[in-house]
């Protein structure tokens, strides 16, 4: 992204290009010496939506980061927190993009649809570009062009046989010479590239065959609406139970870490058999349409994160019933479920979202 593009959508008018060049060597500097885990990523991660966890190890990071900025320009102050806003969001990005990092775009994504507070729409919108990006490249296999020349084993047995029988005319005995011993090895190096070109061919066909599974898959599931959690057509799901089941059975039948480009439109299309829907409903109904059919799909031993409130929800449920979850929930994710509403579409692509970054979050 653009540095400047960044300052500007803060409104901060008065950054030279003396000031964009120090930041940016900055942010090099941060990228190839600066060694942050996972964890210290996610931190902040949370700190840029406002999720206050863990203050003091934020602290710590953003003091780290601080001291490379001022090495650059000793009046940068990490207090100036707008500037360290910015600083911060783009590398993440810059981090992710050179890692292919897909967790914390994803994380972007779910906090973003909860409500959190991403304080950069371009750093919103560059995650939601990058996402869509990867969710085409693992699916694209580049077509070759290599053409590959099969070694004349005739001619090389021919010429073998032609001495060994000029020999045996002779009276004399044949061995094998130099010329034969070098016509062989040179046999054995094409086989080897020929071997490295079918298993290539093979990769590739293997990968487009992939694609194409995946494809007729969801296809078949759209085309059949029926939900194999329930055993029964979606038709006759409550507008929860669609919501909540749509999106695990989607997530089952994909084979990449990312769902295709297209996966809004999908469940949209599945929600759309709902039948007298309402258009908002709240996480409280929601979860409570949950059953034991759709709980076992739940993971047990995941940790979740406050971006995933309808995981988190749903595991309090599985743990402490109906009557237990609400208060939970609340304690973990400080959100009033009874009031945390949005359409079937929204509580969808989000659960969806969710199930995607419990998948990264779990390998």
């Amino acid at each position: 992204m653009n540095l400047r593009e960044l300052y500007k959508e803060k409104g901060i008018k008065n950054i030279n290009t003396t000031i964009l060049e120090k930041r940016e060597s900055s942010l090099q500097e941060i990228l190839e010496n600066v060694q942050l885990k996972d964890k210290e990523w996610e931190l902040l991660v949370n700190w840029l939506m406002g999720i206050a966890e863990e203050d003091e190890k934020v602290e710590n990071i953003l003091i780290k980061l601080e001291e490379i900025f001022c090495e650059q320009d000793e009046l940068f102050s990490k207090e100036n927190e707008k500037e360290m806003q910015i600083l911060v969001g783009e590398l993440i990005y810059r981090y992710c993009q050179e890692k292919k990092e897909k967790k914390i775009p994803l994380m972007f994504l779910c906090g973003y649809n909860v409500g959190y507070k991403v304080k950069s729409e371009k750093l919103y919108q560059g995650f939601v570009h990058i996402l869509n990006e990867w969710r085409l490249i693992i699916r694209s296999e580049e077509e070759s062009k290599d053409i590959i020349e099969f070694p004349d084993t005739a001619k090389i047995r021919n010429e073998v046989t032609t001495k060994q029988k000029e020999a045996e005319d002779e009276g004399v005995e044949w061995n094998v010479d130099q010329e034969n011993w070098n016509s062989m090895f040179e046999l054995l190096e094409s086989f080897e590239k020929v071997i490295y070109f079918l298993n290539r061919m093979n990769n590739r066909y293997k990968a487009k065959l992939e694609v194409q599974r995946e494809e007729s898959d969801i296809l078949w599931w759209m085309i059949n609406e029926w939900s194999d959690i329930y055993e029964q057509p979606f038709r006759m799901l409550s507008e929860a139970q669609i919501v909540l089941a749509a999106p695990i059975e989607l997530k089952d039948m994909i084979p990449y870490s990312l769902g295709p480009f297209a996966i809004k439109q999908v469940l949209y299309k599945e929600i759309s058999l709902v039948q007298n829907k309402q258009q908002r409903i709240t996480l409280s109904q929601l979860v409570n349409a949950a059953d034991e059919k759709l709980l076992d799909k739940i993971l047990d031993e995941w940790n979740g994160s406050r971006v995933q409130p309808i995981l988190l929800a749903l595991q309090d449920k599985k743990k402490a019933g109906d009557e237990g979850w609400k208060n939970l929930f609340i304690r973990a994710c400080d959100i009033n479920p009874d009031e945390f509403e949005k359409t079937l579409e929204e509580f969808s692509y989000q659960f969806y979202l969710e199930l995607e970054l419990t998948g990264l979050m779990v390998k």
